[in-house]
């Protein structure tokens, strides 16, 4: 029980703050809740885990939003209008 514990909080920090030293903030930000969707594909996957409707659910919320915060997809801006519209 201990292992995964010193794992998660214990060495876990040191890529992370590689990651903010690299990329910025707001990218190491937006890769923790990427987390939890490799966990459930590698359960399903690796570990024969049922899938269940709510679980794409959440990944289809989690990744877009996740590439909108990085810049991966962009949105179209409304282009302002101009003098006499």
């Amino acid at each position: 029980m201990g292992f995964p514990s010193v794992l998660g909080t214990g060495l876990a920090p040191i890529p992370r703050y590689a990651v903010v030293r690299e990329a910025g903030a707001t990218v190491a930000t937006t890769v923790t809740p990427v987390a939890p969707v490799v966990a459930i594909a590698a359960g399903i996957v690796l570990m024969g885990e049922a899938p269940t409707w709510n679980r794409p659910l959440g990944a289809m919320v989690v990744v877009p939003g996740t590439a909108l915060c990085q810049g991966v997809v962009r949105l179209p801006r409304p282009t302002p209008p101009g003098p006499g519209r």
